[in-house]
């Protein structure tokens, strides 16, 4: 786990019902996304919402970022705008009734909760495998001849 992603709860009341909100900047180590395409290292600006519920901490973020490559087909640079969000459920203890099929469980390290895979999973998720000038997801598409 990068220190980067690492966010700590402590002011949240371990109550249910009770919420903080922040605006982080998180300094990305390293690219985030694929050989073709990624968001570049740098600062991503992420809103985020902690709630107390009764099984952990429930964390929803909202940001907005670029993500830069080259077109598969003319290899000229391009820029795809990414407005994504995520939610997940940062549990206080295991729980050992989970199936094997089941998505793995994030739990929380004290009072810490790692960002790292939800964000991660938000931009490579969102990505285009094959970017392209053309693009069939219907994501805006910015041609910068400046990268």
């Amino acid at each position: 786990m990068a220190k980067v992603f690492r966010f700590n709860t402590h002011e949240l009341p371990r109550r249910a019902g009770e919420m903080k909100e922040y605006h982080l900047k998180i300094d990305l180590p390293e690219p985030l996304g694929i050989d073709v395409i990624s968001v570049p290292k740098g600062v991503l600006d992420i809103d985020l919402r902690i709630e107390s519920v009764a099984e952990g901490v429930l964390a929803t973020g909202e940001f907005e970022t670029f993500a830069e490559g080259d077109c598969i087909r003319c290899l000229d640079p391009i820029k795809i705008k990414l407005s994504k969000n995520f939610q997940e459920l940062y549990a206080y203890k295991a729980d050992s009734e989970l199936d094997e099929n089941e998505e793995e469980q994030l739990l929380m390290d004290g009072d810490y909760i790692d960002l790292e895979a939800p964000i991660r999973d938000a931009i490579v998720l969102s990505l285009p495998i094959n970017a392209n000038h053309k693009n069939p997801n219907r994501q805006e598409v910015l041609v910068d001849n400046a990268l």
